[in-house]
Parts: C-alpha cells; structure tokens; sequence
C-alpha cells in the first residue's frame, strides 16, 4: 500500500498561524486593560414622548460581574438587559494595547408625563463594586 501524505494547502497553514498570532496579542494585550481606570457610564434620550420607545444603555470598560440592573418602575421594559461587548486590538510600534467595552442595554417605554430618574445600576469589576446614579445625554 502507498501512503499519502496530506498536507494542508500553505493558505491554510497561514490563516492557522494569524489566527493564533492574533489572538495571542489579544490575550497579551488585555492586561493593558486593567492598568486603566474603570468607566461606568450610562446613555439615554433627555426627553421622550409618552408612548415612545428609547433605549437606556450602561457602559463599562473592563470586564465585570453581577450586573444588578436599575429596578426601572416608571417606564415599560420592552427588553434587557441586552449585553454586547466591543473589543479592539492595536499595535503601534510594537506597542499592543487592547480595550475592550461591554455595554447592558435596555429598550424602555414611557408610559406616563413627568420627570422620572433612573434609578441606580451596579456592576462589580475586580472585586470592586461600580454605581451608576444618572444617565447623561
């Protein structure tokens, strides 16, 4: 019997090797991440119509844990928290840092005239707890 031997085609020898060069810098890059301070920010419209949809979004920095979302009464949750994380990689002059941002959305309604706040949101990161008292437009 003749034995063959396969090789992958040098194309997928390369994207193999991109793949684990990249995601190698990414895991080197994440502990740039933690040298920064930690943001935690929230997004939402200043003023709505009642019945009109709007979306409330936290954001946070660094990687965390327990999201305890606002206890949201005034306003119809229509769906959330929704998580999403954006993460990016950057090498300039061999210099790697990563910065990545994971975001707790929510889609509300209003349902009633009047000035509402909303109340607090509270994410650990690191051990450390996070509180987020009042959106920002």
């Amino acid at each position: 019997m003749n034995q063959i031997n396969h090789k992958p085609p040098f194309r997928t020898q390369m994207k193999k090797a991109f793949v684990v060069i990249f995601l190698s810098l990414f895991i080197l890059g994440t502990g740039n991440l933690f040298a920064q301070s930690v943001s935690f920010t929230a997004t939402a419209k200043t003023t709505v119509r009642v019945g009109e949809n709007f979306q409330l979004n936290y954001k946070v920095n660094a990687e965390g844990k327990g999201f305890n979302g606002p206890n949201i009464s005034n306003f119809q949750v229509l769906s959330g928290p929704n998580t999403s994380t954006n993460s990016s990689v950057q090498i300039i002059n061999g210099k790697v840092t990563s910065k990545a941002d994971y975001v707790f959305a929510y889609i509300l309604r209003a349902t009633s005239e009047g000035t509402f706040t909303i109340p607090p949101a509270i994410i650990t990161v690191a051990g450390k707890k996070y509180t987020f008292q009042q959106p920002h437009h």
